[in-house]
C-alpha cells in the first residue's frame, strides 16, 4: 500500500483509512475482481489496522479464479508463486500450498480464511467458522484430493509445543 502511494504520489499519512486514495484503489480492485459494485462493498478494519472488504465466499473464489485474467493479475500471481513466504509468512496454509502444488497461488487471513486458485483457473475458498487457521491445511488437502491434487504434507500437519516438540497432529475426521 505504501508502494502504491509512492507510485501515484499520494501522501502516505492516513493510508490505512477508508477514505485514503490507496484504500479507494484497493476497493476498486476488489470490486473489479469479484465483479461487484464497489459502492456496495462492506468494509471493516483488519488485524493490521487497514481496510478489509467483505465478500461472500463464492465471490472470493470467483475473484481468485479470474485474477490472472485481470490487468497485472498474472504478474501478481507469478510473484506470489515465486515468493510464497512474502504472502503470509513461512508457516501458513497459503505458503505450504504454494510450495507443495506447482501453479497454485493462495492468500490466507481474515480469521481462518484461505483463498486460492489453481493453474486451471479453479478458485477455492475455505473459512473456518471459529476463526482458527489450524484446520485449514487438512481441510484444504481433503477438499483438493478429489480434484486430483495429493497434498500429504498438508493432510496431517504436526502440532508442536512451545519447546518445539511434536505433541500431535491436525487432521480431518474420518467418521
Amino acid at each position: 500500500m505504501l508502494a502504491l502511494c509512492r507510485a501515484h504520489g499520494w501522501d502516505t499519512q492516513g493510508y490505512r483509512l477508508p477514505d485514503h486514495p490507496v484504500q479507494q484503489a484497493c476497493r476498486a480492485a476488489h470490486a473489479e475482481a469479484a465483479e461487484v459494485d464497489a459502492s456496495e462493498l462492506v468494509t471493516a478494519t483488519d488485524g493490521c489496522g487497514v481496510v478489509t472488504f467483505a465478500l461472500p465466499l463464492e465471490r472470493m473464489a470467483y475473484a481468485f479464479a479470474r485474477l490472472e485474467t485481470l490487468p497485472a493479475g498474472a504478474r501478481i500471481a507469478a510473484a506470489m508463486r515465486a515468493h510464497p513466504d512474502l504472502v503470509g509468512g513461512p508457516d501458513g496454509a497459503d505458503f505450504h500450498l504454494m510450495r507443495a502444488a506447482p501453479g497454485w497461488f493462495a492468500k490466507g487471513g481474515a480469521e481462518g480464511l484461505l483463498c486460492a486458485a489453481g493453474p486451471d483457473g479453479t478458485g477455492v475458498v475455505l473459512k473456518c467458522e471459529d476463526g482458527s487457521s489450524r484446520p485449514l491445511e487438512p481441510a484444504l488437502a481433503a477438499f483438493l484430493a478429489p480434484l486430483g491434487l495429493d497434498l500429504p504434507g498438508l493432510a496431517e500437519p504436526p502440532i508442536v509445543n512451545s519447546r518445539g516438540e511434536r505433541v500431535g497432529e491436525s487432521a480431518v475426521s474420518r467418521l
